[in-house]
C-alpha cells in the first residue's frame, strides 16, 4: 500500500495529467520537458497550478527561444542605399543599433507584462 502511495508521488504523468486545459499532445511535450530539464523532483513538489504556470512558461519560452534563436537582433551588413532610398517610415530616420536597442526594450517589457500577469494569476488564485 505505503509503495503505491509512493509510485503515484513520484508520477510525472500523473501530476501533468491532473493539469486542466492541456491537451493530450500537450501532456507528452510537458512529460518530455520535465524529463529534459531534469526537473522531476522540483516538479512533483509544486501544486497543479503552479504545474501549469511552469509548463505554460517554459513552453512559451522554448517556442520563443525556436523562432528567433537569439535574444537578441542581429547585426545586418550595411548596404549602398541610403536610408531615405531604403525606407521612408519613422524608423528609417534611425541607425540600425537605435532600432535595435528600440525593439529589444520593446521585447523586454512583453515579457515584463507576461510574469506580471502570470504573478498576478497565481495571487489571485
Amino acid at each position: 500500500m505505503e509503495k503505491k502511495k509512493e509510485e503515484k508521488n513520484n508520477n510525472v504523468w500523473d501530476a501533468i495529467k491532473e493539469i486542466p486545459n492541456l491537451d493530450a499532445p500537450s501532456h507528452y511535450k510537458a512529460v518530455a520537458l520535465v524529463q529534459k530539464l531534469g526537473m522531476k523532483k522540483e516538479f512533483l513538489k509544486m501544486t497543479p497550478e503552479e504545474h501549469s504556470e511552469w509548463i505554460k512558461y517554459n513552453m512559451e519560452h522554448n517556442f520563443l527561444r525556436k523562432e528567433y534563436l537569439s535574444d537578441e537582433f542581429p547585426i545586418e551588413p550595411e548596404d549602398d542605399k541610403s536610408e531615405d532610398e531604403e525606407n521612408d517610415d519613422e524608423l528609417g530616420n534611425q541607425t540600425q543599433e537605435q532600432q535595435r536597442q528600440i525593439a529589444n526594450a520593446w521585447r523586454a517589457d512583453i515579457t515584463t507584462n507576461m510574469w506580471t500577469n502570470v504573478a498576478s494569476d497565481s495571487i489571485q488564485r
